[in-house]
Formats: structure tokens, C-alpha cells, sequence
């Protein structure tokens, strides 16, 4: 111990301090930049460790909390109960409880177990098992979640467009209201364009995404005289069938997961509920007898035209070699 003195500019008097301990003031300029931040956020403070021979030390500040034993739930409270069957109580650190906080009152989940905060994603087919402290499947929410999929799905499933393979390979046409509406534009087509000026282009599926393509060089076309009315009208007859049953493909399809109880199958649906019900329209409207004679004939017809469609490079080709040549020079 010593005694110092210091003089005060302010009150111009000379002051005498006895029994004092003179600080490193530079570790103590260490910790206050180090720790800034926390310490200005009342995280915690700069104390002097008599213990360890008057050492400048950071230290954290601490809050109580009170944690629900039934639900692992906490809240902040002012000083430390005693445990009952209901609650138990400890002491965390300020800095902690704050950003978990927040945490809890944001989008995620959050539960103290075991002497540790921890953080859930907030998953709305899930529910948070106290006891082992996981967030658990919930099957019944699950299949909400994917009514809820299926229900809204209408305007994605004729973007992606049905099935036909009326040309001896699968296309995917689609059959949307909007932006475009494309029964308008295969009826114009018939009843406004020559077929000097008729274009089809025929969508694929790309096999991994399920997702029709539209990006350059991935549909194949029929041009000119090979987009015929017949072609077109069977097309626009399918457009307006498959229009008219896509919300029973959809109701079918929320039934089966409504009776459905294994969660690889819920799972699978999922993924591709899509698919599923252009499938199964497909097989349903294929198998009416009529619908049947209508593809029957149009095949015959294609057939018996060669009526091959062809990729980019194939139009271009075709393209070419009907385009004006110049005059030979005699």
C-alpha cells in the first residue's frame, strides 16, 4: 500500500490519498479496448483481482433465469428462487440471455437444457420434445404443410404443362391462363396463321428437376407445313380437357395425403407433387375411349405425314435451305 498525491486543477488544492494501490494503467487500457463493446452494453466490467496481486480483470455481468421444467422455457427474474417441481432457477450471463433472447422473440426456437441455451429452427410441421430436447416431426402438420402445397399449386402445374407423346416422345405443353394464355395462342394460330408462318415449339422435362426447360437449344419444333390444324387442334382439345381437371388432380391428390401415414410417402409427394398429378390426369384422360381414339388418330396422322419434330440446330437447317439463294453469276 501507499499513500499518493494528486492535484485538482478544478478546486486548486493538493489532495492526499492513503492506503491506495497504484494500477497497470495500461492493461486496464487493454481490456477496456478489447472488451469496448460488452462494456459499454453493460455486459460486463473491468474489476481489480485483490486475490492475484491487484490485477486489472474483465468479468462478465450475470442475470438470473427461471426455466419451466415442463417446457425447458425461460424468462429473466430478479433474484434467484428455490427450486420446486415446476421451476429451477441459475445464473447465466448477461450477454448470453440477451442475444438468445432475441433469438427466441426472432424466427427460431429457443430452450435451456442441461445447463446450455440452445437454438431451433422454427419448423411449423415440428414440435419441441422437452425431454430429449429435439424438434420432432409432427406427421399431422406435415401433411398440412403439403395440402398447403398442393392446394396453391394450380397456376405451377400448368406452367410445367401436361404430358403427350403423340409425337413418339414425351413433350410437356403447357396450358397456363397467364401471362400467357396458350389455348388463345393455339387457336389464333389455326384460325389467323398460313402455314408459312406457324411455329410449335415442344417443351421437355428436365429429368432431374422435374421442371419443364425453356432456356435455348432445350425444346424441339415443328415449322411451317408441319404444324398443321390437326395437330393443333388435338392440342388445344387437350389444353382445354386438362384445364378443366387439374383442381381434381389436385383434390385427389390432397385426399391420398390426407389417408397417407408413412412419411416416405408423404416425403416423395413432396418432392413432386407436381408430377404426380399430371401423371395421374394423364393416365385417367387417356383412358376414356374417346380421348383414346382422338390419339390414336392424330399418331396415325403424323405418321403417315412424317411429321418429325426437330431440335435448334435441325430448324436451322431447314431454315436454310428454303431461304432465297442468290442469282448465279453467268
Amino acid at each position: 500500500m501507499a499513500k499518493i498525491y494528486l492535484y485538482h486543477n478544478s478546486a486548486k488544492q493538493l489532495i492526499a490519498y492513503n492506503d491506495v494501490t497504484i494500477i497497470d494503467t495500461v492493461a486496464i487500457s487493454v481490456l477496456e479496448s478489447v472488451h469496448k463493446e460488452d462494456i459499454d452494453k453493460g455486459f460486463g466490467k473491468i474489476i481489480i483481482d485483490e486475490k492475484d496481486g491487484y490485477k486489472p480483470k474483465y468479468v462478465e455481468s450475470n442475470v438470473f433465469i427461471m426455466i419451466d421444467k415442463k417446457t425447458n422455457d425461460f424468462s429473466r427474474v430478479d433474484f434467484k428462487g428455490t427450486d420446486d417441481e415446476n421451476f429451477y432457477y441459475t445464473e447465466v450471463s448477461n450477454k448470453d440471455f440477451v442475444y438468445y433472447y432475441y433469438q427466441d422473440r426472432s424466427l427460431k426456437v429457443v430452450k435451456y437444457f442441461e445447463n446450455a441455451f440452445h437454438i431451433f429452427d422454427n419448423d411449423a410441421t415440428k414440435d419441441y420434445n422437452p425431454t430429449t430436447n429435439t424438434m420432432d416431426l409432427n406427421l399431422e402438420k406435415y401433411k398440412n404443410k403439403i395440402i398447403h402445397l398442393i392446394a396453391n399449386s394450380e397456376d405451377d402445374i400448368k406452367h410445367h404443362g401436361f404430358y403427350h407423346d403423340i409425337f413418339g416422345k414425351e413433350y410437356c405443353q403447357p396450358f397456363r391462363n397467364t401471362p400467357e394464355n396458350d389455348l388463345l395462342i393455339i387457336s389464333t394460330m389455326i384460325t389467323n396463321a398460313p402455314l408459312e408462318m406457324r411455329a410449335l415449339k415442344l417443351f421437355k422435362e428436365d429429368p432431374t428437376t422435374k421442371k419443364r426447360l425453356t432456356a435455348t437449344g432445350t425444346c424441339d419444333w415443328l415449322i411451317q407445313q408441319q404444324v398443321t390444324d390437326e395437330i393443333l387442334k388435338v392440342i388445344a382439345q387437350f389444353i382445354t380437357v386438362y384445364s378443366s381437371y387439374v383442381k381434381v388432380g389436385m383434390e385427389q391428390l390432397i385426399l391420398n395425403v390426407q389417408n397417407e401415414t408413412a412419411l416416405p410417402k408423404l416425403q416423395y409427394i413432396e418432392a413432386n407433387y407436381i408430377v404426380i398429378i399430371l401423371r395421374n390426369l394423364k393416365k385417367q384422360i387417356e383412358e376414356v375411349a374417346t380421348v383414346a381414339k382422338v390419339i390414336s388418330d392424330i399418331k396415325a396422322f403424323i405418321k403417315a405425314k412424317n411429321l418429325v419434330p426437330s431440335d435448334e440446330n435441325g430448324i436451322s437447317k431447314i431454315m436454310a435451305k428454303k431461304a432465297p439463294q442468290p442469282p448465279k453469276e453467268d
